[in-house]
């Protein structure tokens, strides 16, 4: 099993579809979502509290960023507005 599957297994509550909050475990609710991390898209968070909290207690060295292709519109977002190393 890869990292990521231990990951969103290890966070999701498959009785209700949803996914638990990676710092506390709080459980989303269907009109409020956890927001994911900006970096690696596996864990959710339902505070930026708990965000920080994660961060800094070890998902800082554990975060990689995928490695699965962009997506297009993403990719073409990024060629119209060049990256920071092309300004």
């Amino acid at each position: 099993m890869s990292i990521s599957a231990e990951i969103i297994q290890r966070f999701y509550h498959e009785e209700s579809d949803l996914y638990k909050c990676s710092g506390c475990g709080a459980v989303e609710t269907k009109t409020n979502r956890h927001k994911k991390c900006g970096r690696c898209n596996n864990t959710k968070y339902c505070s930026r509290e708990c965000q920080t909290k994660h961060w800094k207690s070890g998902h800082r060295q554990e975060c990689k960023i995928p490695s699965a292709p962009i997506s297009p519109i993403l990719e073409a977002n990024r060629k119209i507005k060049g990256s920071p190393r092309q300004r």
